[in-house]
């Protein structure tokens, strides 16, 4: 473990020990992405393959935390055609939907008919039989300048009059998730657009601990593997692409006393 392996994940995935994954955080390459040409029914069928594949190797509550977007078919419409994603075929159960709010969209290039694509969606995927055998850490934020009561330490009462005290690590995030990847600027870019690092660091503080195994089998520049490198979990990187592998292997490599911030929210929350 611990380790970028150069190859194809429907090739790799099987050798990996039933029940040995943790955690799967990862975005899969799209229709007409990194010279993936495939249709998106075609696409579809892959995705099912794959995910069908990986099942058997998560843990009884290993947790799949799948980043999609949609994409505009050659004649300029949206293709849904991802929520036919068969994970129900898999043995998996949608366990969350989380939508990623982008601060800093990439520009729309030459449609000049719609505005740019500025959030994608996450779906937690389950092996988990119910939803509270999953394990789950709540990732907390400060209290905003509106609770000024919470972050004193006040008691207060909520709608039921009960008497609430607020709690010491900060308030719990919610599944809109608005972050920039400005943070981001010392990691070395892949060959298409990466998440930012705070998308991986919460799934991975929220659905393991530490020594659990992460695998991320389309890890690009290996993303998802610095920050389970970082916050002490086991990581396993697929990438078929060897340029981008090797880029991650040597990023990982620099791994030395950098820190990785948590969320950058950028919405005002009471």
């Amino acid at each position: 473990m611990n380790s970028i392996i150069t190859g194809d994940a429907l090739e790799l995935i099987p050798t990996l020990e039933d029940g040995s994954v943790a955690l799967v955080v990862t975005s899969p390459p799209y229709p007409g992405q990194y010279g993936n040409h495939m249709e998106p029914l075609e696409w579809l069928q892959w995705m099912d393959h794959w995910l069908s594949l990986l099942a058997g190797k998560l843990t009884p509550s290993g947790v799949v935390v799948l980043n999609v977007m949609f994409r505009r078919t050659a004649d300029g419409w949206f293709d849904s055609a991802l929520f036919g994603a068969g994970w129900t075929t898999a043995g998996l159960r949608l366990l969350d939907v989380y939508i990623y709010g982008k601060a800093n969209p990439p520009p729309n290039g030459a449609l000049t008919y719609c505005d740019p694509p500025g959030w994608e969606f996450i779906f937690v995927l389950t092996k988990a039989k119910r939803p509270q055998d999953v394990t789950f850490n709540p990732v907390r934020r400060p209290y905003g300048r509106g609770s000024i009561r919470a972050s004193n330490g006040q008691r207060y009462s909520n709608r039921s009059k009960q008497e609430t005290a607020p709690h010491p690590d900060g308030a719990r995030q919610t599944t809109l998730m608005l972050m920039s990847s400005s943070a981001d600027q010392n990691r070395p870019r892949a060959q298409g657009i990466s998440f930012p690092r705070a998308l991986p660091d919460r799934f991975i503080r929220q659905y393991t601990n530490p020594g659990d195994l992460v695998l991320d089998p389309f890890c690009g520049v290996g993303t998802t593997c610095y920050v389970a490198r970082q916050l002490g979990r086991r990581y396993l990187g697929f990438e078929i692409n060897p340029v981008e592998a090797d880029r991650a292997r040597a990023w990982l490599r620099e791994l030395g006393t950098d820190t990785l911030p948590l969320f950058t929210y950028l919405e005002n929350r009471p």
